[in-house]
C-alpha cells in the first residue's frame, strides 16, 4: 500500500481525467455553426474612376459562424483594372466604362450565402480655373439655350399608371399596371442615344398618400421615383416629374370641379396638394438643376374644357388653377436648398394651347424672376395626331401650326419665358399613308417648334404612341427609328 502522498496524486489525476472527459463530451455535443445572412457595408456607394473603396462584411447565423468571406465583382464585362482584393478593397479603373457594378461577399463557411453592395461609378471632374456659375443662377431661357435642350421624350403609362381593379374603390399607382415593364437604366441610355436630351417622367401618387391632416407620402414611392430620375441623370438627360393622373375625374382626388363648386372641398384638396408637393420637394431639394418640377397634368372638370359650367364662367375654374400653381410654387420654394431657384413648369387649363395663351392664365408670383417655364400639350388635329385619320400635310394644317407657335413665341419666348410642349404626337399609324404623314407632321411641327424656341416632348405610352422599346431603349421598328431621327434632325 502506498503512502498518503501517492494516494492523493492518484486521486488528482483521476479528477483531471474525469474533467477532460466531461469537457470533451460537452464539446462533441455542440452544434456546428450555420450561416443565415451576409451583409456588406456600405450597401450603396459612389466611387470616382481611378479611386478605391473599402468594404466590410458581417456574417450572421447560429453558433458564432466565422466572419471570413471571399470578395468578387458580379459583372464580367468590367475593365480588367477594376478589381477587389481579398480584404474587400475595391479599385475602380480610371477608364472603366460601367456606370454601375455589384460587389459581392460570399461566406467561406457556406458559399450559397452572400451579400451585395451597389456601386455607382462617376467620372472625375477636371478642375476649371474659372468655373461656370451655378446653373440655377441662370434664368430658365438661358439655361435651356446653354444646355441645348431641343427635343424630349415621355416615359408615359409607367410611373403614372394606376391599378383600379385589385382593390375596388381604392386605386393605387403601380408601375406595371398598364402593361409596360419597369423602367431601367438601359431604357434611358437608349433614349439618350437617339439624341433626346430631356425626359418627362409622369408620376401618379394616388394610393401612396396617407390620410389628413399629414397626407404622408409612402417613402418607397419617393424612393422608386428617385431611382428612375437617377436613371435619366446617369444617361445625361434632364428630367421632369409631376403630379399626373391624381387629377383623373374617374379615380383621382385633385378635382377642379369639386374645388370650384364647394369652398370646403377646395380647402381640403388644396391642403392635400400643398402637403404632397412639400414632401416631394423636400425629398429632392438637393438634386441638381437638371431635375424640374411640373405642378399638374391636364386639369379639367371632366369634359376637357367643353362643359357648360366652364364655358359659361371659365374664370371660376381658372381662379382655382392659378391658385394651385401659386401654392405649388410657394411650397417648393419654402423647402429651401436648390428648390429656391429650381426651374418650375406651369400648365394652364387642360394644358390646352388656347387656354395657355388666354389672359385668364396667370403665371405664379415667384421670389426669383426667370425660373418659370410654360407648358402646353399639342395633339392637333386630334383625328390625325390621336386618332385614325391617316392624312396630314395640307397648307391649311401647316399654317395652323405656324400661327399658333408664333403666338407662343411672342407671348412667352420673346419675354424670356421658355415653352415646353409637354406632350405631343402623333400616333403610330398602321398604313403607309399614315406613316408618311407622321414623318411629315413631325418634320413640320418639330421644326417649327425649334424655329420659335419651343421644346417638343414626344408622348410615348408604350402602346399606340410607342416608339422606344421599353426593354432595350432602341426604336421599336424602322418607322420608329425614322420618326426619332426626324425629331432630332429638325430640332437641331
Amino acid at each position: 500500500m502506498g503512502t498518503f502522498k501517492e494516494y492523493m496524486i492518484i486521486i488528482f489525476f483521476k479528477i483531471l481525467i474525469v474533467t477532460a472527459l466531461i469537457v470533451s463530451g460537452a464539446t462533441s455535443c455542440k452544434e456546428a455553426p450555420t450561416v443565415t445572412d451576409v451583409a456588406v457595408n456600405p450597401a450603396t456607394v459612389t466611387v470616382t474612376k481611378g479611386f478605391q473603396q473599402s468594404f466590410t462584411a458581417t456574417v450572421t447565423g447560429t453558433n458564432d459562424p466565422a466572419q471570413t468571406v471571399t470578395w468578387s465583382i458580379v459583372e464580367a464585362n468590367k475593365n480588367a483594372a477594376t478589381t477587389i482584393d481579398s480584404e474587400g478593397m475595391l479599385t475602380i479603373s480610371a477608364v472603366e466604362s460601367l456606370k454601375l457594378l455589384m460587389v459581392r461577399a460570399s461566406s467561406t463557411l457556406d458559399k450559397t450565402k452572400s451579400g451585395r453592395s451597389t456601386v455607382t461609378i462617376i467620372d472625375v471632374a477636371e478642375p476649371d480655373p474659372e468655373p461656370d456659375p451655378d446653373p440655377l443662377s441662370k434664368n430658365a431661357l438661358q439655361y435651356f439655350k446653354d444646355e441645348g435642350l431641343m427635343a424630349g421624350w415621355n416615359l408615359g403609362n409607367t410611373l403614372d399608371a394606376v391599378n383600379t381593379w385589385s382593390s375596388p374603390g381604392n386605386p393605387f399607382s403601380e408601375e406595371t399596371a398598364w402593361g409596360n415593364p419597369k423602367a431601367t437604366q438601359a431604357l434611358f441610355d437608349g433614349v439618350k442615344s437617339q439624341g433626346f436630351n430631356i425626359v418627362r417622367i409622369p408620376v401618379t401618387w394616388i394610393g401612396h398618400i396617407g390620410p389628413a391632416p399629414g397626407y404622408l407620402v409612402d417613402k418607397t414611392r419617393l424612393s422608386r421615383v428617385a431611382e428612375v430620375v437617377s436613371y435619366a441623370n446617369n444617361a445625361g438627360l434632364k428630367a421632369i416629374i409631376n403630379i399626373h393622373h391624381d387629377d383623373s375625374n374617374e379615380f383621382g382626388w385633385l378635382l377642379i370641379k369639386e374645388a370650384s363648386n364647394n369652398t370646403s372641398a377646395n380647402a381640403q384638396i388644396t391642403a392635400k396638394f400643398e402637403k404632397l408637393w412639400t414632401q416631394i420637394a423636400e425629398y429632392f431639394k438637393d438634386y441638381g438643376e437638371w431635375l424640374m418640377f411640373e405642378s399638374m397634368n391636364e386639369i379639367h372638370d371632366g369634359e376637357w374644357g367643353w362643359s357648360s359650367d366652364f364655358r359659361n364662367n371659365p374664370q371660376k375654374q381658372f381662379a382655382i388653377l392659378n391658385n394651385w400653381n401659386q401654392v405649388f410654387t410657394n411650397a417648393v420654394r419654402a423647402t429651401g436648398g436648390k428648390n429656391e431657384r429650381r426651374y418650375l413648369i406651369i400648365p394652364s387649363y387642360v394644358t390646352n394651347p388656347e387656354h395657355t395663351l388666354s389672359e385668364r392664365f396667370i403665371l405664379p408670383k415667384d421670389k426669383f424672376s426667370g425660373k418659370l417655364v410654360v407648358t402646353f400639350h399639342y395633339y392637333d388635329p386630334f383625328d390625325f395626331a390621336h386618332g385614325n385619320t391617316p392624312n396630314w400635310g395640307s397648307q391649311l394644317e401647316k399654317d395652323a401650326v405656324d400661327n399658333l407657335f408664333e403666338r407662343f413665341k411672342k407671348k412667352f419666348f420673346d419675354n424670356n419665358i421658355p415653352v415646353i410642349i409637354g406632350e405631343t404626337g402623333p400616333i403610330n399609324h398602321n398604313t403607309e399613308t399614315g406613316k408618311q404623314s407622321r414623318i411629315a407632321y413631325i418634320t413640320h411641327v418639330y421644326g417649327k417648334a425649334r424655329e420659335k424656341g419651343i421644346v417638343p416632348v414626344y408622348w410615348d405610352d408604350g402602346g399606340n404612341f410607342g416608339m422606344i422599346n421599353r426593354n432595350t431603349g432602341q426604336p421599336e421598328d424602322e418607322h420608329s427609328a425614322a420618326s426619332c431621327k426626324a425629331m432630332i434632325q429638325t430640332t437641331k
